[in-house]
């Protein structure tokens, strides 16, 4: 009898089986090309970076600037208490694949009062109030039996999940730690324009006093007054601008680090894109080893295949569960014969179950578990090839800044030497000290481009870091 009745239910799961939907299957990661485009120059590559391609700068304060940011940063903690989340999870998802094991212990006094009993015959019992005690221990369990897998699906989705976090936490790290170069070669830039333009003042002063007396001398028109003291007013207007920006971007960087701006403290330096010994040159990569290295295309596939799972396990929640309860202990109405063995009891039980009819919300709750799989594979795609437009026109930019950086270098160059024949012209008696001070001018705001060329190189190299996965 015990064959037969397993045998049909070894039957009836086969037909079940055998009627059962597709299966959800996790989409295809999307293809990327082999290389770059022609337009990305690999010639001046450099060795693999390191992880903290921040300190190939060698500029200690931005090292520790970072390196708070990544410690304090209040975007850091939000992403890592959602890693603490889905982590716990995901431990959650495991445990409901083992045994619920409770105990209960449970002790009671009650008084049961007089009541009155009529026999067949129709006569009439009085059994008097009496008091009663009741003692028990049990011992619960319960494990469902995983037939089709559908316990292991959500193990497996809670896990992608987790991963998924965990990667969202290291995007973080990587935008939070270029966000902190950015604003600190903002800061740098601010500094050092606010010298030069503080010095090209001074020139413009004394170029306003030459006017002055070569007016008052009649050599000149008043016109060319005019023009010096307007130079110098727009001068005077361009400090207070940069004054406020300097304040505006350590504003910023304090954000990023989690700290009031009273409390952060950086000296002004006006030489750091001077010193700075930054070429450019980055290692491009291929495209496939870009995409496995940035954290943000990585959680966005761990979450497709998180929601894969899940569509499964919404699909497989219209076949039957198998759960094997039982319990064990000792009920007694005295403490004394609580723990005999006649006061012993046990039950144990296997329950099979399965949805009859639901109105279609089993097949409504799959089907929206399928859509949010096109939805998130649909994204996963769209960043990919985000990723590599990025990446390409990062290196690109790269490139142009370095170009761009080296014309400005050049050109400084010929200000310089124009100033210096300027003063030589002026030592033999045939230049004027307006015409040297205008070529020292020229020679400063030439200075100031090409401060501001290098900072651009910096963002972009900062940039293709950060499109890059690094």
């Amino acid at each position: 009898m015990m064959f037969c009745k397993t045998g049909m239910l070894i039957a009836l799961l086969a037909l079940l089986t055998g009627c059962a939907s597709k299966l959800v299957r996790a989409p295809e990661p999307v293809a990327t090309p082999a290389a770059w485009s022609a337009r990305i120059d690999t010639a001046a590559a450099v060795a693999a970076p390191v992880a903290a391609w921040w300190e190939e700068l060698a500029d200690d304060q931005l090292n520790r600037l970072v390196e708070l940011a990544l410690r304090d940063g209040a975007d850091v903690s939000v992403a890592a208490a959602r890693v603490r989340q889905a982590r716990a999870f995901a431990k959650e998802a495991g445990a409901n694949r083992m045994p619920q094991v409770d105990v209960g212990v449970v002790g009671s006094r009650e008084r049961i009062p007089k009541t009155s009993l009529r026999d067949g015959e129709g006569g009439k019992q009085t059994i008097p109030a009496y008091r009663q005690s009741n003692f028990a221990a049990r011992l619960d369990a319960r494990y469902e039996i995983d037939l089709l897998g559908r316990l292991a699906l959500g193990e497996r989705a809670a896990a992608a999940e987790s991963a998924a976090s965990d990667e969202e936490l290291r995007a973080v790290r990587q935008w939070l730690a270029r966000e902190v170069v950015l604003a600190y070669a903002d800061l740098r830039l601010a500094d050092e324009r606010a010298a030069l333009s503080r010095e090209a003042s001074i020139r413009l002063g004394e170029l306003l006093n030459t006017e002055q007396d070569r007016l008052k001398a009649g050599l000149v028109a008043r016109e060319r007054l005019r023009v010096a003291e307007r130079t110098l007013a727009e001068t005077s207007d361009a400090q207070a601008a940069l004054a406020q920006e300097r304040h505006a971007t350590l504003a910023r960087l304090a954000n990023l680090l989690g700290l009031s701006t009273g409390e952060l403290q950086v000296e002004v330096r006006t030489d750091y894109f001077a010193r700075l010994g930054l070429s450019g040159a980055v290692t491009p990569d291929l495209p496939a080893t870009v995409l496995e290295r940035r954290a943000d295309v990585a959680a966005a596939w761990q979450r497709v295949l998180a929601a894969s799972d899940q569509a499964e396990r919404a699909r497989l929640e219209r076949y039957p569960a198998l759960t094997l309860t039982g319990s064990a202990g000792y009920v007694s109405e005295a403490f004394r014969r609580w723990l005999s063995g006649d006061a012993l009891a046990w039950l144990l039980q296997a329950a099979l179950q399965a949805p009859l009819f639901d109105g279609g919300r089993i097949e409504a709750r799959t089907e929206q578990a399928r859509a949010t799989v096109d939805e998130l594979h649909a994204q996963h795609r769209k960043l990919v090839v985000s990723a590599l437009a990025e990446a390409e026109t990062a290196l690109s930019a790269t490139q142009t800044a370095r170009e761009r950086a080296a014309f400005a270098e050049a050109e400084l160059v010929r200000r310089v030497a124009d100033r210096a024949a300027a003063a030589d012209l002026r030592a033999a008696g045939m230049g004027s000290r307006p015409e040297l001070v205008q070529k020292e001018v020229e020679q400063l705001a030439a200075a100031e481009t090409l401060s501001a060329r290098r900072h651009d190189l910096l963002v972009a190299w900062a940039n293709t870091q950060k499109a890059l996965g690094r």
